[in-house]
């Protein structure tokens, strides 16, 4: 029987314990209604109370399981007993947030080597272009409501530091602001990079994905930002690296975020400002993330009616893997095959 990765059981036991404290804040339900049920490919999760009926699936990647990629989510039941447009909004809320947080502890199981810790609970989030550092404690809507912060989560395993990931953004991408994970070893080593969002050209800027390019690999893969042969930079800015054909502002923007990502991951470790690109000014204590954007509807119970939601409605709102850019799947039939994520 296959078992899972030390970091594939981490990832998903940080989102099983989102999704707890998620059912506490935002549903007023009791966390201990949520269930983890662990296989030999990942894990149910699922919620059941007198109005909800969440459940979902989170599968690692396994030649013993078709090859579905590593964190594929698939939502099996989502339904609410309650006003229709209420219903709607709560569990698009939901879906939302079940988003960002696959995608997010996907992508640090990808980019850094195998840990035993949980680096989401460590996570350290630092603000960027002057403003003040803010843990996630102190506000758990923070990705919502603070976007130009670079998070660091540190691992380790038997309590050495094995890499840190990165979660870093430029605003400078053709298409807009683009999101990435940059995973670094302690020497600075870029050990790898997922791309968490974008929306770069399909056929062009896109082509900053592993799965539609060699981009990364051959370009950032192995290199160290101390190197004073590696310069964070295009060939066109007199940098080290090669933009792709036709798309110097999507790599000229990726390259830029992987650059920030460096000098405030340094600054953080060092426990110094950040010159240059990043303009972080602090440091900031570990704290467990969780993000709730949704409010809790108030109860009518005159109106009630029963509302099966179809995650699928929603779009955009479906994790996708970020080293596969694979669209999860939304729906009640459990063998619905993934989908390709779209472009701009």
């Amino acid at each position: 029987m296959q078992s899972l990765q030390f970091s594939t059981r981490n990832a998903i036991m940080d989102i099983y314990l989102d999704v707890r404290a998620y059912v506490a804040d935002v549903f007023g339900g009791n966390p201990e209604d949520v269930s983890l049920d662990w296989n030999a490919v990942g894990a149910c999760i699922h919620y059941f109370d007198n109005r909800r009926n969440i459940q979902f699936r989170l599968w690692e990647r396994s030649e013993g399981h078709l090859g579905i990629p590593d964190m594929t989510l698939n939502v099996v039941n989502i339904s609410d007993r309650g006003i229709k447009e209420t219903a709607r909004s709560e569990m698009t809320a939901f879906v939302h947030w079940l988003q960002q947080t696959a995608k997010i502890n996907g992508a640090i199981a990808q980019v850094v080597p195998a840990f035993d810790n949980r680096p989401a609970e460590e996570a350290v989030r630092l603000a960027v272009g002057g403003g003040d550092t803010t843990t996630a404690a102190a506000n758990p809507t923070l990705r919502e409501t603070q976007a130009d912060t670079i998070t660091v989560y540190p691992a380790t395993l038997n309590g050495e530091a094995v890499g840190y990931a990165v979660e870093t953004f430029s605003n400078s991408g053709f298409g807009g602001r683009m999101s990435l994970m940059v995973g670094f070893l302690p020497d600075g080593t870029i050990q790898d990079i997922s791309v968490i969002s974008h929306n770069e050209t399909p056929g062009l800027g896109d082509k900053i994905q592993k799965e539609k390019s060699n981009f990364i690999e051959t370009r950032f893969v192995g290199k160290n930002p101390s190197d004073p042969a590696f310069r964070l930079a295009v060939t066109k800015d007199g940098g080290s690296v090669d933009a792709i054909t036709a798309s110097t502002i999507s790599s000229r923007a990726f390259t830029g975020a992987v650059k920030q990502a460096f000098e405030v991951w340094q600054a953080w470790l060092n426990d110094r400002p950040v010159e240059a690109t990043s303009g972080a000014t602090a440091t900031a204590a570990g704290a467990k993330k969780h993000a709730s954007t949704a409010r809790k509807a108030k109860p009518q119970e005159a109106e009630e009616e029963d509302f099966e939601f179809d995650p699928s409605a929603v779009k955009g709102a479906l994790p996708y893997d970020a080293s596969t850019g694979a669209t999860a799947t939304a729906t009640t039939d459990p063998d619905a095959a993934n989908t390709q994520k779209g472009g701009e």
